[in-house]
C-alpha cells in the first residue's frame, strides 16, 4: 500500500541576508509518521522546522504541504501544519487554561459549541482536561507544553512540529511532553519532532540528520544510531549504549545486529 505524503520538500533553500542555513533539501513526511530532525547547533533544523509550516518561505525550492505549496496559501499551510516551540510561555496567551485553548479556533470563527467540543477534547487528549480553570502561570513546565500542544490540537491540524519542545523542561516534565507525543502519533497524528536529545530521537520512525544546512543522513534510528563515527563527525552526541556497542563490536564481542538501540 502506498504512503500518502504529508509533506514534501523538494530542492529547498533558505537565506538569512547572506548567510545560506538550507541549501538542497530534499525530504518526503508521510501521513501519520514519526520523523526526528537531529544535527548540532547551526545546522538548519530549527530554520527547517519553520518552513515546513510557511513560517519562512523557500528563497529556492519549495515546500508542499498536503498539496499545498507553502508560497500559494500559507494561512491553510499553517492550519494543517501546527508548531509547538521551545518555551511554552511564548505561545500561551490566555489567563486561563481552557481560554488559551479556544484561542486559535476562535481565530478561526469556529462556531461556540464546537470550540467548547473542540477544547475539552483537545485537553483530555493531553491529560490536561482537570486543569482546564487554572491559570497557566500554575503550571510545571511539561504541563505548560501540553496545554500549548492541546492548543494546536483544537485547531485540527493534520500535523504537529516541535521545534526543540523539551529543551526547557525538567526530566519528568520532558517524560510527560514526550508521552503525549508518541500518543498522538499512535493515534494518526503525524510528528516532526527537532530535538538534540539522541534518546528522544530513538523513539521516531525515522531520522534525519541535519549538518551544515544539508541533509546528511536519513534513515531508521538503528541506521542512524548504530553508526557512532558518523553521529561524532557531525557534531552529535554518542548515546552511551551506541558507544559501548562500538566498543564491544571492535573486540567481537558484538556483531553489529546484536545490538539494538532503543533509549528511553
Amino acid at each position: 500500500m502506498q504512503m500518502r505524503i504529508m509533506i514534501e520538500v523538494k530542492n529547498l533553500s533558505y537565506k538569512y541576508e547572506e548567510r545560506t542555513a538550507l541549501d538542497g533539501i530534499n525530504l518526503t513526511i508521510n501521513d501519520g509518521e514519526f520523523v526526528a530532525i537531529i544535527g548540532a547547533n547551526g545546522s538548519g533544523k530549527s530554520t527547517l522546522a519553520k518552513n515546513l509550516n510557511g513560517l519562512l518561505l523557500p528563497t529556492a525550492g519549495s515546500v508542499v504541504v498536503d498539496g499545498i505549496d507553502t508560497r500559494d496559501d500559507v494561512w491553510t499551510v499553517r492550519s494543517k501544519v501546527g508548531m509547538v516551540f521551545q518555551n511554552p510561555d511564548n505561545q500561551i496567551v490566555g489567563a486561563i487554561v481552557e481560554d488559551d485553548v479556544a484561542f486559535g479556533p476562535e481565530n478561526l470563527g469556529v462556531e461556540p459549541t464546537e470550540i467548547r467540543r473542540r477544547v475539552d477534547e483537545a485537553l483530555s487528549t493531553v491529560g490536561m482536561l482537570e486543569y482546564k480553570n487554572f491559570s497557566p502561570s500554575k503550571l510545571s513546565g511539561g504541563q505548560k507544553q501540553r496545554v500549548a500542544i492541546a492548543g494546536v490540537l483544537a485547531m485540527q491540524t493534520k500535523c504537529i512540529v516541535f521545534d526543540e519542545a523539551t529543551a526547557m523542561l525538567d526530566p519528568r516534565g520532558r517524560s510527560e511532553v514526550l508521552s503525549t507525543i508518541e500518543e498522538l502519533n499512535a493515534r494518526g497524528m503525524t510528528i516532526v519532532l527537532i530535538t538534540h536529545y539522541m534518546e528522544e530521537a530513538t523513539r521516531a520512525s525515522k531520522v534525519v540528520v541535519m549538518d551544515g544546512g544539508r541533509i546528511a543522513r536519513c534513515g531508521t534510528a538503528r541506521e542512524i544510531f548504530s553508526d557512532a563515527k558518523f553521529l561524532k563527525k557531525v557534531g552529535l552526541e554518542v548515546p552511551t549504549a551506541v558507544e559501548l556497542g562500538a566498543r564491544l563490536r571492535l573486540k567481537n564481542i558484538l556483531t553489529a545486529d546484536d545490538l539494538i538501540v532503543r533509549l528511553k
